[in-house]
């Protein structure tokens, strides 16, 4: 025996009314009606380009440090405290551009 009167909810959800579709390519249940056709899997010219720019400035983080720090291990004279300075942010920078940067591409 049942007490609910009227139809099931689940009868009530499949039903479809005028207000389903509104006139603007758009139905009840959100899908809306495209003529586009879809784009292809794959890299966009944007994205190739973006990789690019990344892989160059990548390459070229990792060849400046290089020769900051193989300058300052050669020459004695840039041997100094400040000097070591700019060669641990040489290093840091080093690490980013081969880590960081390669990641994001």
């Amino acid at each position: 025996m049942s007490f609910v009167h009227g139809p099931s909810p689940a009868s009530f959800y499949n039903e479809t009314s005028a207000l389903d579709d509104p006139g603007n390519g758009t139905w009840g249940n959100g899908t809306t009606e495209t003529s586009e056709t879809p784009q292809p899997p794959g890299m966009s010219s944007e994205d190739i380009a973006v990789c690019i720019c990344l892989l160059l400035m990548a390459m070229c983080t990792v060849f400046g440090n290089s020769l900051v720090i193989h300058a300052v291990r050669i020459e004695k004279r840039l041997q100094t405290v400040s000097n070591y300075y700019i060669v641990s942010l040489a290093c840091a920078d080093l690490i980013v551009g081969l880590v960081a940067v390669p990641m994001n591409i």
